[in-house]
């Protein structure tokens, strides 16, 4: 089953756009700016992120919805093809040997889940099917994939087609559109880092002036009180000699 995966996975590279890497120059810090295709209309599996931003070697999840536009479906199955050379998927389940995505849906279970990180384009690929007959699936998060930026350049994250199905009673494919996730990592979008600054007020001399008055009255109190006590010895002398 993995080979037959690997070989569809092939194919879908064959038909993907490459993916043209973007270096600009800038800082260490690296921002990431996320577009979201339009939610596509009618029977669709489409993929939508829980972010606006992210740094480099930072992380972000990309939910996929099945909407059946009221229309019941016995089972479905999607492919989502991503850059590995700008991407990694991050493991929801490290107790398994092989990397997982995290299954949200309990009616229909999976009969086989593959993930591709081989070649330029990576690719994630769940089948699930369901004992329990049909049901409509109204916008619902089935699953979750969890990414890592790697490396500066242009991402694509897109549900792919000619890959998918979302499977009538009648065991026809009623998928009418898919959309995708616009991805750039850009150290143009660089913020600048905050700095501290400390401000240094001029020091202030010291208002000294009363102090010195206080000074120079103390002194001119003492010459009078010098001055009044030399006269008085000086007529306290006077009177003696008179006698």
């Amino acid at each position: 089953m993995k080979l037959i995966s690997k070989v569809l996975a092939q194919g879908v590279d064959a038909l993907a756009s490459p993916t043209i890497p973007f270096v600009p120059p800038g800082g260490p810090t690296v921002v990431a700016t996320i577009t979201v295709a339009p939610t596509p209309s009618g029977p669709s599996i489409s993929v939508s992120t829980d972010t606006k931003t992210a740094g480099l070697n930072q992380q972000f999840t990309v939910e996929i919805k099945i909407n059946t536009d009221g229309q019941e479906v016995s089972g479905y199955q999607f492919l989502v093809r991503f850059p590995t050379n700008l991407l990694k998927i991050v493991d929801s389940d490290l107790t398994t040997p092989d990397k997982d995505i995290e299954l949200l849906d309990n009616f229909f279970l999976p009969t086989d889940q593959v993930i591709d990180e081989s070649g330029i384009n990576g690719t994630v690929y769940l089948n699930a099917a369901s004992n329990s007959g049909t049901t409509t699936i109204s916008g619902a998060v089935v699953a979750r994939i969890k990414f890592e930026t790697v490396a500066e350049g242009f991402a694509n994250i897109a549900v792919v087609k000619e890959n998918s199905a979302l499977i009538s009673l009648n065991s026809v494919d009623i998928l009418k559109a898919t959309n995708f996730v616009d991805l750039t990592i850009s150290t143009s979008a660089q913020l600048p880092t905050p700095t501290s600054s400390t401000t240094i007020f001029p020091s202030e001399t010291p208002h000294t002036a009363l102090n010195d008055r206080s000074g120079q009255i103390s002194v001119l109190a003492g010459a009078i009180l010098i001055g009044f006590g030399l006269f008085i010895i000086k007529r306290i002398n006077h009177a003696k000699v008179r006698r």
